[in-house]
Order: structure tokens, then C-alpha cells, then sequence
């Protein structure tokens, strides 16, 4: 398929009214002529309900009419009283065989095919009377619940938006089979539907019961599909990371934790830190060294961080990030001294500007892990770096949306386009249009169409693919992005799995946004001709836990590093 069919065939997938140009009717033919789409056509559906309506309707006269004549034969056939009931009943009048009544009741049988044993005439009818009126009662409510079920389905249809992409002038047009086989999320798809059966299929637990996946279904979704894209098979992902929760939740300082979010978030920082080596997270699962972690990480974080035992995943940022096959908590003295610096550094930077606990804390490690590999040796050298990373965050936060809530909250938006400028104030302008190219196609009037997290995360996920010798439109990425977010809302599985109580309202977009970038992360793997560079999948923090030589997709998820923006 050459580009400008592969480009109809994604305006029809998404949906909506389109205005064919000149020269794409015969493009939209070769589609059609390629198995790829087709057009719908609602009309001989529409008819078909409407015949079926008015033949129900007719069958529910025929049945009403019955019954009016099933009531007057049985009030003729009542005994009759004389004199109020003084003198004894007098003997009913029998139908004769030419009766109206009788021989309507017997055509109206005949048409609703209605056999009721030893009735072969008329004049069989009245000894049967009881067993008739049953009769007629069962099947003329079936026959309502069957007029009211078309009548459902008739409204349904002409109420229901058109079915695929309208084009001006000749019809809707949707895609086949083959036609969502060749769109770029098929492959993504195809593992989620996989990570998805690996938790939730029928040798699983229920959703209900499980709590690993209950109260936090995308980032698990996304863990596991991180393990497809290394190659594992999703059942040996989640048995693995099981047997890790299993052990930790043997352990006091773990069990203390009670929100399964931070939980997961904190073994997935340890399964991630190590790549390659599925026993490394258990030198952490030993009291005496998880609660040295905690106490000399609550000795650095606020105490709102403590209290809420956030402070878990922080000490893993903090202490195990970065690592690779070193030693745990190797250098965590040089760490120390530096992480001190640079909070020196932020505090007298950050005066009059309102930030979070949280946020403070983030930003400083995302500093840390920043100007660690550069090996400064002079306190006055680590200082300048330092603070010119700020001053980079502060012409960033200028740029900051509008509806970005909390000084805090902009700066660290601020911060994002620092990172994507590497730091050097002349090119942040041009990384605040680079983000505005991206989140153009996000845009519509009633607002964006995805939280801001995701349209920096698409930022990343465009440039890696560009690096990767992979150029995609940013209208082509929003396009795969909404279709993703559609698709998983109208999942039945995922649409009860995104319904618990502990699940957040950015869960659902998050896990479209990876499923983007891993789609077009494929894309670029099989392009291969590019320089591969690899950037943080987040800022600072995100790639510390990602291998040396990952090409992969980013991940935006609070499990992964992401700096968040709340």
C-alpha cells in the first residue's frame, strides 16, 4: 500500500465526515478493491427491522382479536342465574357450528399456528376453552417481548451515529478485517488482548479478587507488555512478579504500605533496576535492609511524604535507580552529599514560588540523577550546573498551558520542555513549539483530548522514532491515540477493570498512550535505519530504569519513573 492510500485508510478509521479530494475516489476504490474497506449500508438492516415490526405488530392483533372472541364464547357458555341467583341457573346456549365467534376463533388459530390437541374444527373449540386461554396468554406476552426487542433494536440503529467514516457524496465507508489488521496499532492490540488474558483470562483469578491487577490495571497492562517487547511470554511476566509480591508481603516495613498502587509502583522500580536479572529484587526482600532504605529516606523527605509511605518509591529513585550491575546502595554516600547540594540549590531558587512536598522532592532527584554521570568535583561547578537547569525550567514554565493548575504544577511542565532542550535556555522556545506541534492534533473546541502527561509523552515517543529513522506526523500519532482509548472503552474486560474504586481517572488515557508509542516503537525497530539515540523516557528519572541500550517505547506511568505532573 503507498503512502496516500495508507493515509485514507487512516482519515476512514478514524471516523467522521470526509471530503474526498481530487483523485482520492479512485484511491478509496483500490481500498475497497484491496479487501481493505467496505461500505455500509443500513438501509436493508432498517427495512428488515421495520418488515419484522409490522408483522409483529399484525401478529399482536390477530393474537388481541383472539382473545375477544375466546371472552364472548366463554360468557355464552357461563351458566346463566335467574332471579338473582333464587331460582337454580338455567342451561347456557351452545354455539352452533356456524357460530361467528367460533369460526373467527378457528381461522385466527390457523393463522397464528397455534395447535392446541383434539381441536380439528370449530366445533371442538368449546370443550378446550380453558386450556386455550392459556395458551393465548403465553404466546401473545412472547409475542410482545419480541415487538418490544425489535422495536429496541429499530431505535437503536436510527438513533446510532453512522457506522465508520462518512464521505461526502458516496456513503459510509468502513474497515474490514484486513483493513484494522493494517492499521499500526493491530500489533499493540493483539498484546494487549494477550497481557490482558495472562491476568484476567479463564484459569486466572476474577478481576474482582485480585488485587495485584484490581486496583491498578493499566500500569500492570504496561508492565507486562514491556516484558512481550524483551521477548517474555506474558504468563511468565506476571508468575514472576507474583512470586516477588509474594515474598515481599511477608516483610513489616512492605506490609505497612497499604495502598497496593505504591506497592506495585515500588516492584516494578526493582524489577526494572535490574534488567536481565530476575533475582536482583530479592536482595531487597530482607527486613533489617528495606528499613535501613526507609530510614534514610525518611530522614530526606517531608514528613507528608512519610506519613503516606510514598517515601517507598522515592528511596527506590533515590538510592537504587541508576545502579545498573553495581552493588545495591553503592556510591550512596556521593549520592547523599549531592542530592543535599542540589536541594540547597532548589530551595534558594524555588523562594516564592509554591511547590509541592512531592513535587519538591521529585524535582530534586530528577536533578540529582541529571548531573551524577558528570562527576563534579568542584561544589561551585555542581551549583552553576544546577541552577542553570532551573533557570532552563523557569523560561519553560512561561510556556506552561493555561489550564495548568499550581505554580508547582508548571514548573514542572516547565521542567519537561528543560529536559527536551537538554538543558540549554536558547533551545527551550523551539522545544515549546515542538510541544505545540504535538498537542495541535489533541486540540479540539470543546478542549484537549487527552491529559497533558500523555501529549509529553507522545513528544518523546515521536522524537525516538524520528532518531530511529521513523517520521510520523503528530495528526498520524493523535489519530492511533484516540482510536487505542476508543477501543479499550468499548473492551468489556478493560471497561470492568477500569471501574474499581482505587483505579485513577488518568489510568485509562495512560495505557492508550503506551500502546501508541509501543505501535510505532515496532514500526521503528523494523525500520532500522535510523541513528537510534535513545532519550529519557521521562525527565530524569524514567530512564534510570529502562537497559543501556534500550530502543523501546517510553513508558508514562507513575510505576516507571515518570515524573509526574500533580
Amino acid at each position: 500500500m503507498h503512502e496516500h492510500g495508507r493515509t485514507l485508510l487512516l482519515r476512514l478509521a478514524g471516523g467522521g465526515t470526509l471530503r474526498l479530494a481530487a483523485g482520492e475516489e479512485a484511491l478509496l476504490a483500490e481500498l475497497g478493491q484491496a479487501g481493505l474497506v467496505h461500505r455500509v449500508d443500513t438501509a436493508p438492516r432498517q427495512a428488515d427491522l421495520q418488515a419484522r415490526y409490522e408483522a409483529l405488530q399484525e401478529t399482536h392483533r390477530r393474537f388481541q382479536e383472539a382473545k375477544g372472541c375466546l371472552e364472548h364464547l366463554e360468557r355464552r357458555l357461563a351458566p346463566r342465574s335467574r332471579l338473582g341467583g333464587l331460582l337454580p341457573a338455567g342451561k347456557p346456549l351452545a354455539p352452533t357450528e356456524r357460530d361467528p365467534d367460533l369460526l373467527r376463533l378457528h381461522e385466527l388459530l390457523q393463522a397464528l399456528d397455534i395447535r392446541v390437541p383434539g381441536v380439528e374444527a370449530p366445533s371442538d373449540l368449546p370443550g378446550r376453552l380453558e386450556k386455550l386461554r392459556d395458551r393465548l396468554l403465553v404466546d401473545s406476552r412472547s409475542c410482545l417481548d419480541r415487538l418490544a426487542l425489535v422495536d429496541r433494536e429499530l431505535d437503536a440503529l436510527q438513533k446510532a451515529p453512522p457506522a465508520g467514516a462518512q464521505v461526502e457524496g458516496l456513503g459510509s465507508f468502513a474497515l474490514t478485517g484486513a483493513g484494522e489488521r493494517a492499521l499500526p496499532e493491530a500489533g499493540a492490540m493483539e498484546d494487549l488482548e494477550a497481557a490482558f488474558h495472562a491476568v484476567a483470562g479463564s484459569n486466572r483469578h476474577r478481576i474482582d479478587d485480585y488485587g495485584l491487577f484490581r486496583d491498578d490495571p493499566a500500569n500492570l497492562l504496561a508492565f507486562i507488555l514491556e516484558g512481550q517487547a524483551r521477548g517474555d511470554r506474558p504468563s511468565r511476566v506476571v508468575s514472576e512478579f507474583e512470586a516477588l509480591a509474594d515474598a515481599f508481603e511477608h516483610m513489616t516495613p512492605f506490609t505497612d504500605v497499604r495502598s497496593m498502587r505504591v506497592k506495585n509502583a515500588f516492584l516494578m522500580r526493582l524489577v526494572r533496576a535490574y534488567p536481565g536479572q530476575p533475582q536482583a529484587p530479592y536482595l531487597w526482600c530482607n527486613r533489617e535492609r528495606l528499613q535501613g532504605l526507609l530510614a534514610r529516606m525518611a530522614d530526606l523527605a517531608p514528613a507528608s511524604v512519610v506519613s503516606s509511605r510514598w517515601h517507598l518509591l522515592y528511596a527506590a529513585d533515590l538510592l537504587i535507580a541508576g545502579h545498573g550491575n553495581a552493588p545495591p546502595l553503592q556510591e550512596d554516600e556521593r549520592r547523599l552529599l549531592v542530592f543535599e547540594a542540589v536541594q540547597r540549590r532548589l530551595i534558594d531558587q524555588l523562594q516564592g514560588i509554591d511547590v509541592g512536598d512531592g513535587q519538591f522532592l521529585r524535582l530534586t532527584i530528577a536533578l540529582l540523577h541529571e548531573v551524577l554521570p558528570r562527576n563534579f568535583t568542584n561544589p561551585l561547578l555542581l551549583d552553576r550546573a544546577v541552577a542553570q537547569m532551573v533557570e532552563a525550567a523557569f523560561d519553560g514554565m512561561v510556556h506552561a498551558p493555561a489550564d495548568l493548575a499550581g505554580a508547582g504544577t508548571r514548573l514542572l511542565f516547565g521542567y519537561h520542555l528543560a529536559h527536551h532542550a537538554r538543558f540549554v535556555r536558547a533551545r527551550v522556545d523551539a522545544a515549546a513549539q515542538a510541544y505545540s506541534r504535538v498537542e495541535a492534533p489533541f486540540q479540539e473546541e470543546r478542549g484537549r483530548l487527552a491529559p497533558i502527561q500523555v501529549v509529553l509523552h507522545a513528544l518523546v515517543a515521536l522524537e525516538r522514532c524520528a532518531q530511529a529513522g521513523l517520521a510520523v506526523a503528530p495528526e498520524e500519532y493523535a489519530g492511533t491515540y484516540l482510536r487505542l482509548r476508543r477501543r479499550i472503552q468499548q473492551h468489556k474486560g478493560l471497561a470492568r477493570a477500569f471501574d474499581g474504586e482505587q483505579v485513577m481517572a488518568e489510568d485509562e488515557p495512560f495505557l492508550a498512550a503506551n500502546l501508541t508509542a509501543r505501535a510505532y516503537a515496532a514500526q521503528a525497530a523494523r525500520a532500522g535505519n535510523g541513528t537510534g539515540a535513545r532519550r529519557l523516557a521521562d525527565v530524569g528519572l524514567a530512564g534510570l530504569y529502562e537497559p543501556q541500550d534500550h530502543r523501546g517505547a517510553p513508558l508514562l506511568g507513575l510505576p516507571f519513573g515518570t515524573l509526574m505532573l500533580s
